[in-house]
């Protein structure tokens, strides 16, 4: 049987020479069909084992676009890998590829080598030992194409291996592929099945993503009660989507309810706190409008800031605001200027007629500054504010 027949289980206990070859073989059309996506399947498992030359070939399907969208970080990511096993031809294009890109995809590119080993041990634990957790792992690196060839169909095998053995993080993600379509064919009533098995283990992601569900009416029909609680249950462990969605709820729910302010703040602060961008920024409008909470500036300051540096094009906005009108901060109209020019870079159009206004009254030393802080924060992509 050629290894394209074969199942998960099958391909996983062969040689990851023959691994290699038959991926080859698919890749070229060599007496059989050509296939870039089997080829990626094979070559993949075989790349995860340490095949040095599936890794170079790898390399050169994502940089070409064979069976993927070009990628060029993670061809390097490959490329980097096969040159540490002394791969000639990859040390080669390491080389001509990384002189063609900037040093943020290089790092990016080094960071995704690195997490590498974690998908070998995966796939060591899957295989040997059948672990679950290692193949539900294992899954959603390759969907993520985090240290190993990204595979959505492969990702959805290794999580359906994991739900047989009723883990539930695994039932978890293979409901999301099949209320997706990601990876398999799309099937609400499956991902309602198995939604519901992981959330009868207590799993809070399968809560928040059932709920999801029911209050759309997809699969069944809307009950925004029953989602409410399944929402509550999932908040209560600490899933953050599920604590944004219960705060948002709360706060249209009535706008002069105090009770449902206060309820809409307490979730808020909860995704907060675990670093949600959206929540931080909700929070920045409860205390700069005085929503269930005392009109205060300096805490709408704190918060936008944080979401601000997250790169929240509408708390940079706003904290450019306050930054112009001396709300909450020291009035300062370059680091206004520079919040503006951000929240356009990052998307937000509608700040340009600020950007313009508060323009007109600074310098042009001002805003030579604004625009380097600006532009620094935006190009190096960095993670606080300088």
């Amino acid at each position: 049987m050629p290894a394209v027949a074969k199942t998960l289980e099958q391909l996983i206990v062969l040689e990851p020479q023959i691994l290699y070859e038959q991926g080859v073989s698919l890749r070229m059309g060599d007496g059989v069909p050509q296939d870039y996506l089997q080829a990626i399947r094979l070559l993949g498992l075989a790349a995860l084992q340490g095949q040095v030359h599936a890794q170079y070939v790898l390399g050169l399907m994502s940089m070409r676009g064979e069976g993927c969208d070009k990628n060029p970080v993670q061809a390097l990511m490959w490329f980097y890998l096969a040159s540490g096993r002394n791969e000639t031809r990859a040390i080669i294009q390491s080389d001509q590829l990384a002189a063609r890109l900037n040093a943020n995809e290089i790092r990016e590119a080094q960071r995704r080598m690195q997490l590498f080993p974690n998908a070998h041990t995966f796939f060591r634990l899957a295989r040997t030992d059948k672990d679950a957790q290692a193949m539900t792992n294992l899954g959603v690196m390759l969907l993520a194409g985090q240290g190993v060839a990204q595979d959505a169909a492969q990702a959805v095998e290794w999580f359906s291996l994991a739900a047989l053995q009723q883990h539930a993080q695994a039932q978890c993600h293979l409901a999301t592929a099949y209320a997706r379509g990601h990876g398999i064919k799309k099937n609400l009533r499956e991902a309602l099945r198995l939604y519901q098995l992981a959330a009868a283990q207590m799993n809070p992601d399968a809560q928040y993503h059932w709920a999801e569900l029911i209050e759309h009416g997809q699969g069944q029909a809307a009950d925004m009660a029953k989602a409410s609680k399944l929402y509550e249950a999932a908040a209560e462990q600490g899933q953050v989507s599920a604590q944004c969605r219960l705060g948002f709820l709360y706060l249209t729910a009535n706008r002069r309810d105090t009770a449902s302010l206060a309820k809409a703040h307490h979730f808020f602060i909860m995704a907060a706190q675990q670093g949600d961008a959206e929540a931080q920024f909700q929070l920045g409008l409860l205390f700069a409008q005085g929503l269930g909470v005392s009109q205060d500036f300096e805490h709408a300051a704190h918060w936008y800031l944080q979401a601000a540096n997250q790169r929240h094009p509408k708390a940079q906005f706003n904290l450019g605001f306050l930054c112009a009108h001396g709300q909450g901060v020291e009035q300062d109209y370059t680091q206004a200027y520079a919040w503006y020019r951000l929240s356009i870079l990052y998307g937000n159009a509608a700040a340009q007629a600020n950007l313009d206004f508060i323009a007109k009254k600074m310098s042009e030393a001002a805003i030579e500054k604004a625009l380097w802080i600006a532009d620094h924060f935006f190009f190096n992509h960095a993670n606080s504010w300088p």
